[in-house]
C-alpha cells in the first residue's frame, strides 16, 4: 500500500487503484485473477446444490427432526449430501437406492434410530409418485429401547422431494401414529406416502420416536436426547 503526495485521486487507472481510507489517499496495486481448474468449478458448483437440497429437505422433513435448527446437524447434512455428489454434476448422477452417506444418516447424533427400534424398516417405491415403508410385526417392550416410565411412543414418518439442480422443492408427506409400550404384539404393517418424485429429484424418507413417559399423573414427551431418535431409511436419486 502507497500513499499519494500531492494527490487526491480515487479510481482506477490500468492494474492500480486509488482510494481513500481514514482521510488519507492511497493506492495499490489490483489482485490478480485466479484462475479456477475444472475440479475447483465443479466442487463450487456441488456446494450450491447441495446446500439448497440440505435446506429444502430438511424444511420438509422438520416433523421428523428432533433438533431442526441445530447447525452441527445442518452442516453434517450437507456434508453426507456432498459426499454423495463427489464431483459429479447432477447430470452425471446415476439413479439409484439406499445413496451413499444420507442412507442411514442420523439427526441426532446422540444415538440412532436402529439402536432404539430395533425392527427392519423397509422401503419400496409403489407406482411413480408413492413409497411403502413395511413395518414388520413387533412386541414394542421387546424391540423398543425406552427410558423409564415410558407409556406410549409417537412414531413420524415423513418422505421429502426435490430437484437437485434447480434447488426446487417437489412436495413432501407425513404420517404419525402412536405405539402403545406394553408386550402385546403390534401387527404388521404398511405405510404408503405420497410425494411427487420427477426426474432429478432427490427423495428421503425420515423416520423419528417421540417417548411419552409418565409425570406427575401426566404424559409427557422425555427430556432425554438420548431418546430422540431420528434417521433416515431411504434416500433415492431418480
Amino acid at each position: 500500500m502507497g500513499k499519494q503526495k500531492d494527490l487526491k485521486y480515487v479510481g482506477r487507472q490500468g492494474n492500480l487503484i486509488y482510494y481513500e481510507l481514514n482521510g488519507g489517499y492511497y493506492i495499490r496495486t489490483a489482485p490478480g485473477k485466479i484462475k479456477q481448474s475444472a475440479a475447483t468449478k465443479i466442487r463450487s458448483s456441488n456446494f450450491a446444490v447441495a446446500a439448497g437440497a440440505n435446506r429444502l429437505l430438511r424444511q420438509l422433513l422438520q416433523p421428523a427432526i428432533p433438533f431442526p435448527k441445530d447447525k452441527k446437524m445442518q452442516n453434517r447434512f450437507g456434508g453426507a449430501i456432498m459426499k454423495w455428489m463427489k464431483q459429479q454434476n447432477p447430470e452425471q448422477l446415476q439413479a439409484g437406492k439406499k445413496l451413499p452417506f444420507i442412507h442411514d444418516f442420523q439427526f441426532n447424533e446422540a444415538t440412532s434410530l436402529q439402536e432404539r427400534w430395533k425392527v427392519e424398516l423397509t422401503v419400496n417405491q409403489q407406482k411413480p409418485n408413492i413409497l411403502k415403508l413395511h413395518i414388520p410385526a413387533f412386541i414394542p417392550k421387546e424391540k423398543i429401547a425406552a427410558p423409564a416410565w415410558t407409556k406410549r411412543v409417537e412414531c413420524t414418518v415423513a418422505a421429502a422431494s426435490c430437484i437437485l439442480k434447480e434447488k426446487t422443492a417437489n412436495g413432501s408427506s407425513i404420517h404419525a401414529f402412536s405405539i402403545p409400550y406394553d408386550n402385546l404384539e403390534i401387527p404388521a404393517q404398511d405405510i404408503q406416502l405420497l410425494v411427487p418424485m420427477p426426474t432429478g429429484s432427490l427423495v428421503v424418507m425420515a423416520v423419528s420416536l417421540t417417548y411419552y413417559v409418565s409425570k406427575k399423573g401426566k404424559q409427557v414427551p422425555t427430556e432425554q436426547v438420548a431418546f430422540m431418535p431420528s434417521g433416515v431409511v431411504e434416500a433415492m436419486y431418480v
